[in-house]
């Protein structure tokens, strides 16, 4: 008795699966072959396609990847859409951001008069950029609160 396995793709539930040797099948019908090592990978390959054409030649041998290759198929695809949802919610926070700073550049060149009015009228420097700062960044929060429940 074996764990169930993944073989094909990490989405696909495992199936039954019957482990057997290859030498008591007496009518050799084999789709994949699965061999299980403990030492390294890059040259156990030509090595067991060696064995196997050796010892086995009534196999033919059409297409021998490691696990890691095979399953490493399904794992680039799913890297790929995680890449382009990355670039495309990078993308939409950008252009967000340029949305917001030109909108608050437009309202606060809007008030231009204002502004020449209070610093005729005596205010600060300071007293006005905190005016400003306060008011448009209010509207910006509220803005950002909407889409978020949004």
């Amino acid at each position: 008795m074996v764990p169930d396995g993944r073989y094909v793709s990490f989405d696909i539930e495992p199936d039954g699966d019957i482990y057997y040797p290859i030498a008591n099948d007496k009518q050799p019908e084999l789709t994949t072959i699965l061999v299980r090592a403990d030492r390294d990978r890059d040259d156990l390959l030509p090595a067991l396609l060696s064995l196997m054409s050796s010892r086995y030649p009534m196999f033919r041998v059409t297409k021998a990847q490691t696990m890691s290759a095979s399953l490493g198929k399904t794992i680039r695809m799913r890297q790929f859409r995680a890449a382009l949802f990355l670039t495309f919610g990078i993308a939409g926070v950008l252009i967000t951001g340029v949305g917001v700073l030109a909108l608050v550049a437009m309202t606060t060149s809007r008030r231009t008069r204002e502004v020449g009015l209070r610093m005729a009228l005596g205010a600060r420097p300071s007293e006005i950029a905190r005016l400003v700062v306060r008011q448009e960044l209010a509207a910006v929060l509220a803005g950002l609160a909407a889409g978020g429940l949004a």
